[in-house]
């Protein structure tokens, strides 16, 4: 080889030397900038960070947006996950000062918004109720022994006998009426006897004397028609009969055949069931619907596909304290007596024909939570853009509310997906259903109760768990009856306002046991079986308060009795002295509060103990 191609060959080998360096060092520069914290960036000085985690900038949880922190590396107190940024809020204010929030085209169908016209018109709303059947004591009778004697011969000697105005009913002796009598026939004697040539003062004292003589004989229970037949006949009975003063059916019987009675004791009671009273109990929010005269339709169990119609003739001056009803009473006429003193009903009250315009709203427009009501109000109904609004609401009917103020006919408002709005507020620190505009966004660490997480009212069912408590107590299978078919539609109602999503998940197996609890119950009749389920529907029911908040104004407690078929049995009461629903009045005392579920603060805002 020449030492020209020897030396073309070093100089080759010598560059591709260097490349391999050249090559090396960048790969070891690009390396380490990879490597390096912050993906090749500086990181930031100590101060910097320090300044992030101590900035104004919230932090919240996706799931429960009351949380608040600014620790972006705190995790929820409540469920543990990860805090997320609280989202800017450009959105602006409406009408008033109220919160705006305008949905991109995404999050709007994602919400699954779906809005309804604010309607004027007549509110016609038919109320189903519960009541019991009672005489008209305007038709009952008590016949009484009007002077003092003997009980000789009873003609109805048995409870539940019709009898007709008139009718045998006893025969009784009293030396007082036989004396009566005596001085009946012997002032008729003497009236007889006096001359024609009378002196007309003389006349008039005999037949004075012979009026005063019948009178005495009525007051002492003889009927115009037996002082008549006494005076024809001219001698005297030792007994006398005393009638039915109408017709009826006998009630109740205290004579007994040779019993002795004093002036004024009872001896029979007679009923006239041709018209009865029907006392319904209605819940006093709904009062606004029920005025005298309304029409009723009554149905009763005993009377499968009959009904009976009726009026209300008067509601009751007082609420009833532990079930918050007004009694209603209403007049029906019975023929054939097919409805049964003591006999339970259900009630239709009927819609009058003519009612006032009013504004009214779907009902699953308006949240609630027992001291506000908000509505969202789309601003324009061709933008996505929804404004809070405060409303006064008025009385249900049925699938709807009535509005008092906030809302002008034809407005759109929020059917649906107002509780997803109303998060988005509650996520970006605005009013919303649950933190109005005097109280702001809930403050650093500070958590709402579980119905603000919700959005869900257990109001509703905890209050009828309360009647029912009472009826159990009571020993009062049929108000218990009533009281469970009342937690049904409750429930049910409550179920219809369920949002979707992740409070719907939790809702579903409480909602499911809640079911099982009051469809067996409703079921029986006895009270023994009764309570059996009832504590099935009571532990869950606790159990959903638990989680979801009471939605009720009052204390919750929850008691606990030790001697429940030797175990601890539990139930949810409004106040401290106990009313045992598991004994009623064998123990009806019998256990003590085991803890405060939910009790009011002294600014009356609603304090849930987990």
């Amino acid at each position: 080889m020449s030492e020209r191609a020897a030396g073309g060959t070093g100089g080759r080998r010598w560059k591709l030397a260097i490349g391999a360096a050249v090559a090396l060092l960048l790969v070891g520069f690009w390396l380490g900038r990879a490597t390096r914290p912050g993906g090749g960036r500086e990181p930031a000085p100590p101060m910097a960070a320090a300044a992030e985690v101590g900035s104004d900038r919230l932090y919240t949880c996706s799931m429960h947006p009351q949380v608040r922190s600014r620790d972006p590396k705190e995790k929820c107190p409540l469920c543990g996950m990860d805090l997320i940024p609280v989202p800017g809020d450009g959105q602006g204010e409406g009408e008033a000062g109220l919160p705006r929030l305008t949905l991109s085209p995404r999050a709007l169908a994602l919400a699954q918004v779906e809005t309804a016209p604010v309607q004027r018109r007549a509110v016609r709303t038919a109320l189903e109720v519960y009541g019991t059947v009672e005489v008209d004591s305007r038709r009952l009778h008590h016949i009484t022994a009007w002077v003092g004697g003997r009980l000789e011969k009873l003609h109805v000697n048995q409870t539940g006998v019709a009898v007709q105005a008139g009718q045998p009913l006893v025969e009784i002796y009293s030396p007082a009426l036989v004396a009566a009598q005596e001085e009946l026939l012997q002032a008729q004697g003497a009236m007889t006897r006096l001359p024609e040539s009378a002196a007309p003062s003389h006349r008039a004292g005999a037949e004075a004397l012979l009026a005063a003589a019948r009178d005495k004989l009525r007051l002492l229970g003889m009927t115009a028609e037996q002082v008549e037949a006494l005076e024809t006949r001219g001698t005297l009975e030792d007994r006398v009969t005393l009638m039915s003063p109408a017709e009826g059916v006998v009630l109740e019987r205290e004579a007994t055949e040779g019993m002795v009675v004093e002036r004024g004791e009872r001896l029979f009671t007679v009923a006239d069931l041709g018209r009865v009273w029907v006392r319904l109990e209605v819940h006093e929010r709904d009062l606004a619907w029920v005025r005298p005269g309304v029409e009723v339709r009554i149905a009763a169990a005993g009377l499968p596909g009959e009904h009976l119609d009726g009026r209300v003739a008067l509601l009751e001056p007082v609420v009833e304290e532990s079930r918050r009803t007004v009694g209603v009473r209403v007049e029906a006429a019975n023929s054939g007596r097919r409805l049964k003193p003591g006999m339970f009903v259900t009630a239709r009250l009927l819609p009058p024909t003519e009612a006032e315009e009013e504004l009214v709203i779907p009902l699953s427009a308006a949240l609630i939570t027992g001291r506000r009501a908000v509505v969202y109000v789309q601003s324009d109904p061709r933008l996505p853009t929804f404004d809070a609004r405060e409303v006064i609401l008025g009385p249900r009917a049925g699938d709807e509310v009535v509005v008092r103020e906030g809302l002008t006919a034809g407005e759109l408002v929020v059917v649906r997906g107002n509780f997803k709005l109303d998060s988005e507020l509650q996520i970006r620190g605005r009013p919303s259903m649950m933190a109005g505009r005097k109280g702001g966004a809930p403050a650093v660490g500070q958590t709402t109760p579980p119905a603000a997480v919700a959005g869900l009212s257990l109001a509703s069912l905890v209050e009828g768990n309360f009647r029912l408590v009472k009826a159990l107590s009571d020993d009062d299978p049929a108000a218990a009856g009533a009281a469970a078919l009342a937690l049904q539609e409750a429930l049910a109602g409550v179920d219809r306002r369920v949002p979707a999503g992740v409070t719907a998940d939790l809702w579903r197996p409480l909602a499911a046991r809640l079911r099982a609890g009051l469809a067996g119950l409703a079921a029986e009749r006895e009270l023994e079986a009764m309570r059996r389920h009832f504590e099935v529907f009571s532990d869950a029911l606790t159990d959903a308060v638990r989680r979801f908040g009471p939605g009720t104004e009052g204390p919750v407690y929850r008691a606990v009795c030790p001697m429940v078929q030797g175990r601890r049995a539990y139930w949810l009461q409004a106040d401290r002295p106990i009313t045992n629903p598991y004994h009623g009045a064998r123990m009806y005392s019998c256990g003590e509060i085991s803890e405060t579920i939910a009790t009011d603060t002294a600014a009356g805002a609603r304090e849930v103990r987990p």
